[in-house]
């Protein structure tokens, strides 16, 4: 077996170790219940930022999913209240991560908003503050025989799926070619 021969192998096998390392090793985050009581969602008041920090050993984030748990809903005006999650940095909302309209039901109901958006991905920053805003749009006031509308949510957490082995990419695919070439 020639030298080149066998070289090309070893470097398949490493590649095919490092890349089911990845897809074994993935890891996972979460922030934690960022809601330390119950927010309230009236209309004048429906939405709110929350921060937290990444740590910075975190890379290669695959997806963004963010729970809240809504645990209270009044819909007296007969117009669908959504629920909208939007990356922010603290001031100005930048992606959307999802959105959902509110079904009728009992709550506590806990909604997931999951975003693999390359655009939404990029907004968050490893070893700094990051913000999530949660929006609750058509919350009016005067419904049904002058009852406000209401939502509150008692929990809001952020969970990052990463790659933990980063993924070797067109470097030892270009050196295999090259192999390839010379055998």
């Amino acid at each position: 077996m020639r030298k080149a021969h066998k070289y090309f192998i070893i470097v398949s096998l490493a590649l095919l170790i490092i890349s089911l390392l990845v897809l074994v090793y993935g890891g996972s985050w979460s922030s934690g219940d960022l809601e330390s009581g119950e927010f309230n969602g009236n209309p004048g008041a429906s939405d709110k930022n929350y921060n937290y920090n990444i740590p910075s050993g975190i890379t290669r984030i695959s997806n963004i999913k963010v729970n809240v748990t809504v645990s209270a809903l009044a819909n007296n005006n007969g117009a669908d209240i959504t629920l909208e999650v939007w990356t922010n940095d603290g001031t100005s909302d930048l992606n959307q991560i999802g959105t959902t309209v509110t079904p009728s039901g009992t709550p506590p109901i806990t909604y997931d908003f999951v975003s693999s958006d390359h655009n939404v991905l990029n907004d968050l920053t490893p070893g700094a503050t990051n913000y999530v805003h949660v929006i609750a749009k058509n919350v009016d006031a005067g419904g049904l025989c002058g009852t406000d509308d209401d939502i509150r949510w008692n929990y809001v957490a952020v969970t990052l799926t990463y790659n933990i082995v980063p993924f070797i990419g067109n470097a030892s695919i270009n050196e295999t070619s090259i192999l390839l070439n010379e055998w």
